[in-house]
């Protein structure tokens, strides 16, 4: 399907309607046609300045600016993300013809990637959407996204105040997961309870370690757990992947484990781009990065609680979506 097909598709005026009138912007049908008052407004968001004049004026039958600016109630906000989120799950309708989805289809019902993003809008937000602050915007917009990788479909968005911390959102994320189905995010997502859910529901959470995160090596006779050294370990291995098949993770009675921690050594080049980083966000704060965080940071460091048989430790491709 080309492009001018594909938009065809997901521009049908019908559906934009039926979403006008869930959102009761659309009561009922006035000279402003829903569909019609959408896209003159999407045409107008590549002009230099927004009017609604302008807006009026492009209009299959023109109104006046006061018809315009009548039309911009908290029903419009309603509509616009109803659209927004119409249009995006259609985008991405057509699962992935890749030999990886199947793969993962024998093994599990669903395969989710967790993630979000944020962007700053006008100070006049920062009630509703308030920054962090600071040398921060005072106005940021985080917005949710979960999509499911075998079937190529996009959840409904969630959008935030910037200031929200992904890690607050791990135990509610965690808690939509069903048995059998697994879930990629990010380590920013981080969090003993949503793993403790996760588990419970019979589940599977895939992210990185992140190193501020102890971790814990059980004793083969059951003794107490000792701490590992995971940087000492990879400077001194000379294998392009280490595997630990039990750790535990956290302090005190907010462990969690067993799971299962998984290396891969990064290409030179990805590791430079990763070290450079580091140094420049050390620089930015007036430190100097350490040993142990200029050798982690060569390499791509994983924790499951999926099994071996599900995962294979061997084959970098289980993890080829975190990317």
């Amino acid at each position: 399907m080309n492009f001018i097909d594909a938009f065809t598709r997901l521009f049908q005026p019908e559906p934009f309607r039926v979403l006008a009138r869930k959102a009761q912007w659309l009561i009922r049908q006035g000279k402003i046609d829903a569909f019609d008052f959408l896209i003159s407004y999407l045409g107008q968001t590549s002009a230099l300045r927004l009017t609604l004049d302008s807006q009026a004026r492009s209009l299959v039958d023109p109104v006046s600016r006061q018809a315009i600016h009548a039309r911009f109630t908290p029903a419009a906000v309603v509509f616009f993300k109803g659209a927004f989120e119409h249009v995006l799950a259609g985008a991405l309708s057509c699962p992935p013809d890749a030999p990886m989805a199947g793969a993962l289809r024998q093994h599990f019902t669903a395969v989710y990637l967790l993630d979000s993003t944020s962007f700053d809008v006008t100070p006049a937000l920062k009630d509703l959407f308030p920054g962090c602050g600071g040398d921060a915007s005072e106005a940021n917009v985080k917005l949710i996204l979960r999509y499911e990788f075998i079937r190529g479909q996009l959840e409904p968005c969630q959008l935030l105040p910037g200031k929200t911390p992904d890690q607050s959102l791990a135990t509610q994320a965690a808690r939509c997961l069903k048995k059998d189905q697994l879930q990629l995010q990010d380590k920013g997502f981080f969090d003993c309870q949503s793993w403790r859910e996760v588990q419970a529901n019979g589940a599977f959470l895939v992210m990185p370690w992140s190193r501020i995160v102890t971790v814990w090596q059980p004793q083969d006779d059951y003794g107490p757990e000792r701490p590992l050294d995971v940087a000492a370990v990879l400077a001194g291995s000379p294998q392009n992947q280490v595997c630990w098949p039990r750790v535990l993770l956290g302090k005190d009675r907010k462990r969690i484990g067993p799971l299962r921690m998984v290396a891969f050594r990064l290409s030179p080049e990805s590791a430079s781009r990763q070290r450079a980083n580091l140094n420049e966000n050390a620089r930015r704060q007036g430190r100097i990065p350490t040993r142990e965080a200029r050798e982690l940071a060569g390499w791509l460091i994983l924790i499951t609680n999926a099994p071996e048989a599900m995962l294979p430790s061997n084959s970098r491709k289980w993890c080829a979506p975190c990317r």
